[in-house]
Order: structure tokens, then C-alpha cells, then sequence
């Protein structure tokens, strides 16, 4: 059913937000780069967004999720969980944009072999924050509490 896709969706979201974070921290952490103080507010932006999402999952999976109120604000804080990544992956984006265009764009950093791993790096860790945010984005916009659930199976049960 249609709960399921908002329930697996953060469950997927959360863990790769989880992934997101260790490789943020990682590439702020290679020779390069080594600016993982500077990268403060993207690290926290993500763990707010894993906690976030986390919290909300065990909401849905707990008595508590039937409730109204704890199933709206389930809700709310699934979509600011996302809001929270798409901020994370664009000031990261940000952080580096300048970097590629001295690493890919320019003689400057021609073979400097470091230099090329770490861009690398940097752009995969950007495609994995996108798709994570477009996971959770996706996932925001079904039904994941418990509240949704049960009544969909009274509903199913009464026809």
C-alpha cells in the first residue's frame, strides 16, 4: 500500500543520509580540500535531517504514531528532514563549485593527482545528497504513520 512507500522511503533516506554525512566528512577531510571545520553547518543540517527522518519512522512504528497530532508532526518533520538535505547538498555544492573550476576547468591543478581524486570525491558525494533528498522529498509526500495505516486496514476490512 501507499504507507509502505513513505515508511521504506525515509527507512532508504535515512540511511543514506547516514552515508551522505560520512563522506561529507570525509572529503573535508582529504589533503586537499581539509576544511571539515568549515563544513560545520552541512554536517549539522544533515544530522538534524537524520534525526529528523529517524524520529518520524519510529513515530510511525510506535502506539504513539496513532495519535493525530504525533502523526502530524511525524509528518512536518519527515518534510523538514528533507528540506534540511536539499540545504546540506547545495551549500556543499557551494563549498566546491570554486574548487572544480580550478581542479576540471584550468592548468592549475593539472597533475595534481590529489587534487582530482578529491573533486571526484566531492562530485559523488553531491550526487548522493541529491538523490537522498529526492528520496526524502518522494517519501515526504505518502503517508507513513501508523494512524494511516490502521485506519486503511479497518477501511479495507469494512469492504
Amino acid at each position: 500500500s501507499k504507507q509502505w512507500v513513505g515508511f521504506y522511503g525515509s527507512v532508504v533516506a535515512a540511511v543514506l543520509m547516514i552515508v551522505s554525512l560520512a563522506l561529507v566528512a570525509a572529503n573535508g577531510n582529504t589533503v586537499y580540500y581539509n576544511d571539515v571545520a568549515s563544513l560545520g553547518g552541512i554536517i549539522a543540517a544533515i544530522v538534524l535531517a537524520i534525526v529528523f527522518t529517524a524520529a518520524a519512522v519510529v513515530v510511525s512504528e510506535t502506539k504513539l504514531g496513532e495519535n493525530r497530532y504525533a502523526s502530524l508532526a511525524a509528518d512536518v518533520v519527515r518534510a523538514v528532514g528533507a528540506m534540511l538535505m536539499i540545504v546540506a547538498c547545495l551549500t556543499f555544492l557551494n563549498e566546491r563549485v570554486e574548487s572544480f573550476g580550478y581542479i576540471f576547468g584550468s592548468n592549475i591543478e593539472l597533475g595534481n593527482e590529489t587534487a582530482f581524486t578529491a573533486g571526484g570525491q566531492a562530485i559523488s558525494v553531491i550526487v548522493l545528497c541529491a538523490v537522498t533528498w529526492i528520496i526524502a522529498v518522494v517519501s515526504a509526500a505518502f503517508a507513513v504513520t501508523r494512524r494511516s495505516r490502521v485506519k486503511a486496514e479497518k477501511k479495507a476490512e469494512a469492504a
